[in-house]
């Protein structure tokens, strides 16, 4: 057993006849520290005690979890026609979903999703096909589809085999 020397009287400790200070007596003065709950005047027996609590039993936290919202979704894909055909879709990138292209009559081609294309949100590109004389249009027409039209501007008519390179398509859809 390892003894100390008690530096007013110069005995052991366990001889010592000081007057000691109990640990009742002596208080934090401090400020408040919240996270091992000890308190301004709070004595130094309790003071060991919550920091004993502290240690031994740390309290439980949860971890919360901030789930990010994207300002938009986007689709890109790589669009050409062969004839009278349906058109031929590539997709590039897509976070908006799974866009089914139907051909609804000559020339015109819709972009059908169920209410993927909100209103007023949702904005249309595309490029011209380059190796023929076409232009090529792109607008919403409804929550639930897109539609993307192929017109000769000699004629002023949406005319099928028009996209014979490719051409690309970009929807964005803000939150």
């Amino acid at each position: 057993m390892y003894l100390t020397i008690c530096p007013t009287c110069q005995q052991h400790s366990h001889a010592c006849k000081c007057d000691k200070t109990k640990t009742e007596n002596v208080t934090y003065t401090g400020p408040n520290l919240p996270c091992s709950e000890i308190d301004t005047n709070d004595n130094l027996t309790l003071v060991i005690q919550k920091l004993n609590d502290v240690v031994c039993n740390p309290p439980i936290t949860t971890s919360t979890t901030t789930t990010v919202v994207p300002l938009f979704k986007e689709y890109y894909a790589l669009v050409s026609q062969t004839g009278t055909a349906n058109i031929t879709v590539q997709v590039v990138y897509n976070t908006i979903g799974n866009i089914v292209w139907t051909k609804a009559n000559t020339g015109f081609f819709l972009g059908t999703l169920a209410g993927a294309f909100t209103t007023n949100k949702t904005f249309c590109f595309v490029t011209h096909a380059t190796s023929n004389n076409v232009v090529t249009s792109m607008n919403q027409t409804s929550v639930n589809t897109v539609v993307l039209a192929a017109k000769n501007p000699t004629s002023g008519l949406n005319e099928d085999g028009l996209i014979t390179t490719i051409c690309s398509v970009h929807i964005k859809v803000f939150s």
